[in-house]
């Protein structure tokens, strides 16, 4: 499914993401959309790493938008506190559109991202207007420090770990011949690896199979949970 969405930006700081090149030829953001649609492409084909990989990075993407919601209830706390200035009466006027790809739930997570970055930008100038801040240096070093914090966070996407050549499917664990390593490896990231399964990028395989992959994996972490018991208790 090809689908995209509109962003309606108030602040130059969020249309700079979508702006930043990291080649002559190459904008940032374009990358990270690549880079996660291609490791959608490798979920979708039960890749283990891929698997893993999104749901890392599907919940840091959600924690970090969790945590600039957070930012603005605080700033909004700053605001209600300025007796000289109602913000509950200023209304933000789009001045940048940008299309985001939406075919996949990261990439909607990352669009929604970008949507709290931007609130909180406008939050905190607005705190700057009501002299919430004792410079204007103040208020442009928490911004600085607020897009740094997103633009590594975007970065880290480009720079994920490679799937595409990753041999390891998550159908083989119904083999019972699995070697070693592989049972190590799924071991390893179990309970990353069940939330992937049902996920929105979880492989397109046959309802049936994918039932007996998550019963084997739950089965693996009940093992796993028992052994780690009698560890402890011995």
């Amino acid at each position: 499914m090809k689908a995209t969405k509109e962003l309606h930006l108030v602040n130059k700081e969020t249309a700079r993401i979508f702006t930043r090149k990291i080649s002559s030829q190459r904008f940032f953001m374009t990358a990270v959309i690549t880079r996660v649609n291609g490791l959608i492409h490798d979920c979708v084909l039960g890749k283990i790493l891929a698997l893993v990989e999104a749901s890392k990075i599907n919940d840091l993407i959600c924690t970090t938008t969790e945590e600039l919601y957070d930012e603005i209830d605080k700033f909004e706390g700053l605001l209600e506190r300025r007796n000289n200035f109602d913000h509950t009466k200023v209304k933000f006027m789009t001045q940048f559109k940008q299309e985001i790809s939406c075919g996949s739930e990261i990439n909607i997570n990352i669009s929604n991202m970008i949507e709290a970055f931007d609130s909180l930008i406008s939050i905190i100038k607005l705190v700057h207007l009501s002299d919430g801040f004792d410079s204007q240096a103040t208020c442009f070093d928490v911004i600085k420090n607020i897009q740094k914090k997103i633009n590594i966070m975007l970065g880290s996407i480009i720079n994920l770990k490679a799937t595409k050549n990753s041999q390891s499917n998550i159908c083989d664990i119904l083999n019972s011949n699995s070697n070693e390593d592989y049972i190590r490896v799924v071991e390893k990231n179990l309970s990353i690896i069940l939330k992937a399964m049902e996920s929105t990028y979880a492989p397109a395989i046959n309802r049936s199979i994918k039932t007996q992959i998550i019963f084997r994996l739950k089965k693996l972490q009940i093992q796993q949970t028992t052994e780690s018991s009698v560890q402890e208790a011995s």
